[in-house]
C-alpha cells in the first residue's frame, strides 16, 4: 500500500514539473546553451561552439546529448522551453531510480524509497530539473558510475563500467567528476578493501584523469588549455569569491535551503550518528558544507542532494525498516511543500520580471535584419537566444547580428560609448575582444562578435540609458531593463 502512495507521490511531483517547464524564460546559462545544443545537433564536436565561437567552458558531451533528443522535442513541443529542458525531465527520473537502487543495497527498500522521493521532490531537484541545466545529466553519469562501484559482488566489470561513466562525467562537467574517485574509494575502503588491490578498480580510478587529459588536450589544439581549464573549469578552487559571498549564500540557503530545514535537520541528526556507518555518503555529505562554506551558486546545490535525502531518510526509515502511514504522510508534506514553494518562486514568471522582458524582445525581433544589441550579458543574451531560437525554426538558421558586450559583472556602459559602436561597430579606439569568447565569464572587458553588418536597423540597449537615444533613431520599444531603436528613414 505504503509503495503505492510513493509512486503516487512521484507521479504528482512529476506532473508539478512537467506542467511548469514552460513558466520561467531561458536565462543564465540557458541562453547559451540553447544554441550550444542547436549548434551540436548540426556539427557534432567534442568542443562545443557558440555562434561558430569556440565556447569550450565545458565538454561537449551535455551539449551532444542533448542534441540527439532535440528532433523529436522540437517537433513534439510547440513550447522552445520544453523542447530543449523535457531531456532533463527524463534525467530527473533516472537520478531518483539510480539513488533508489543504490540505497537499497545499504539500507533497504523503505529508506530506498523515502529517500528517492525526498531527493526528486528537493527544491534543489524542482530548480534544477526544470531548467536546461548541466546538472541533471551530469548526476545521470555520477550516479551510473557509483551503481557499479556499490554493486553488491563487485567484480572487474562493473569497475570498467563505473570507470566509464565516470570518463563521461569527466567529459561533462570535469571538476566535478574529481567526486567520483573520492567516493569509489571511501565505498571499497569500508565495504570490500580487497578491491583496493584489484588491478581492474584501480585503473577505473584513472577514467576522470583520463577525461580530464583529453579535455586538456582538446584546448590545447586551440590554444585555450590554459586559460579554460585553470581559469574557469579550476574556478571553484582558486576563484576569489570575496566579492560574491554574501550574494550567493543569501540567494542559495534563503531559496533553496531554507525551505528544506526540517529535511536538512533530520539529514544532520542522523548524519551525526550514522556516519560510521556510510563512509560513502559520510564524504558526500562533505560537499554540502563546501559548497555553503564557499557560497556556490544555487544549482550546485543538487549534487549534495543524494546524501541529505539519504540521511534525512534514515531518521524517517531506519536501516531494514518498512514505511509506514507517519513516513509515508510526512513524505505527502515535504512533497506538497516544495511543489507549492516552486510554483510561487522558481516558476513564477514575475518573480525575476526582466527573464520575460528580453524574452518578449528577442520574439519581437524575430526575423528582423541587422540587429545590434549591447549592454550587460544577462538580459541582453535572453532575447538573442530567443530570436535565434525562433529564426532556425522558421528559416533554418538564425540571422546575423551584432553583439557588443560589456563587462560580464558591471556596468559601465555609457551614451557616449553606446552612441560610439551605434556609429561606428568596428571602431578601434577601445579595448576589445573579438576571438576568445569563452572569456566572457571571467575577463572584465569588452567583447565584439564578428559580423558582416555594417549598419543596424534596430539597436538594443541592456539596460536602458537614461535621456539618450542613437543619432538617427528613434525610440522603438522602451521596458524597464532594454530599449530599443529603429533606424529613422
Amino acid at each position: 500500500m505504503f509503495r503505492k502512495i510513493i509512486l503516487a507521490l512521484f507521479t504528482i511531483v512529476f506532473i508539478s514539473k512537467f506542467a511548469y517547464l514552460g513558466a520561467m524564460p531561458f536565462s543564465f546559462d540557458e541562453t547559451l546553451y540553447t544554441e550550444m545544443i542547436a549548434e551540436e545537433a548540426e556539427h557534432p564536436s567534442f568542443l562545443p561552439t557558440w555562434f561558430g565561437y569556440p565556447a569550450p567552458w565545458k565538454p561537449g558531451l551535455f551539449f551532444f546529448a542533448s542534441s540527439l533528443f532535440l528532433p523529436i522535442t522540437s517537433a513534439i513541443f510547440s513550447s522552445p522551453e520544453y523542447a530543449y529542458r523535457i531531456p532533463l525531465m527524463v534525467f530527473g527520473l533516472l537520478n531518483a531510480a539510480l539513488l533508489y537502487l543504490i540505497i537499497k543495497r545499504f539500507s533497504g527498500e523503505g529508506t530506498a524509497l523515502a529517500a528517492s522521493l525526498i531527493f526528486y521532490s528537493a527544491l534543489p531537484s524542482f530548480s534544477v530539473e526544470s531548467r536546461l541545466l548541466m546538472e541533471t545529466f551530469m548526476l545521470s553519469t555520477i550516479l551510473a558510475s557509483l551503481y557499479f562501484y556499490t554493486r553488491e559482488k563487485p567484480g572487474p566489470s562493473n569497475f570498467i563500467l563505473g570507470g566509464i561513466f565516470a570518463f563521461l562525467a569527466a567529459i561533462t562537467k570535469s571538476v566535478v567528476a574529481l567526486l567520483i574517485p573520492a567516493l569509489a574509494i571511501a565505498y571499497v575502503f569500508q565495504f570490500d578493501r580487497k578491491s583496493l588491490r584489484s588491478p581492474a578498480f584501480l585503473i577505473s580510478l584513472l577514467a576522470v584523469p583520463a577525461g580530464l587529459a583529453l579535455f586538456w588536450l582538446s584546448l590545447s589544439g586551440l590554444g585555450l588549455s590554459e586559460s579554460i581549464f585553470f581559469t574557469d573549469t579550476g574556478k571553484m578552487f582558486v576563484y576569489d569569491y570575496s566579492s560574491e559571498l554574501l550574494s550567493n549564500v543569501v540567494w542559495g540557503a534563503t531559496l533553496i535551503l531554507l525551505f528544506m530545514l526540517p529535511v536538512l535537520a533530520a539529514s544532520l541528526i542522523s548524519f551525526a550518528s550514522t556516519w560510521r556507518k556510510n563512509l560513502m555518503f559520510s564524504a558526500w555529505m562533505l560537499l554540502l558544507f563546501f559548497l555553503l562554506l564557499l557560497g556556490q551558486r544555487p544549482w550546485y546545490y543538487y549534487y549534495a542532494m543524494p546524501p541529505v535525502a539519504f540521511f534525512s531518510a534514515l531518521l524517517l526509515v531506519p536501516s531494514g525498516k518498512k514505511l509506514d502511514a507517519f513516513a509515508a504522510l510526512i513524505l505527502a508534506i515535504l512533497a506538497a511543500v516544495s511543489c507549492s514553494v516552486a510554483l510561487f518562486t522558481e516558476w513564477n514568471p514575475s518573480y525575476i520580471p526582466s527573464f520575460g522582458e528580453g524574452k518578449e524582445i528577442g520574439l519581437m525581433l524575430s526575423g528582423k535584419e541587422n540587429v545590434l544589441f549591447i549592454g550587460q550579458y544577462q538580459v541582453n543574451t535572453i532575447s538573442i537566444s530567443y530570436k535565434s531560437i525562433e529564426e532556425r525554426r522558421d528559416y533554418g538558421n538564425p540571422l546575423d547580428f551584432g553583439w557588443i558586450l560589456f563587462d560580464y559583472r558591471k556596468n559601465n556602459l555609457t551614451s557616449a560609448s553606446a552612441q560610439d559602436f551605434v556609429q561606428d561597430y568596428w571602431r578601434a579606439d577601445y579595448d576589445v575582444e573579438e576571438s576568445d569568447f569563452a572569456a566572457i565569464f571571467w575577463q572584465d572587458r569588452i567583447f565584439r562578435k564578428n559580423t558582416s553588418i555594417t549598419e543596424f536597423d534596430y539597436v538594443v540597449v541592456s539596460p536602458p540609458i537614461e535621456n539618450f537615444t542613437p543619432a538617427g533613431y528613434s525610440r522603438y520599444y522602451a521596458g524597464n531593463y532594454s530599449t530599443v531603436y529603429g533606424r529613422i528613414g
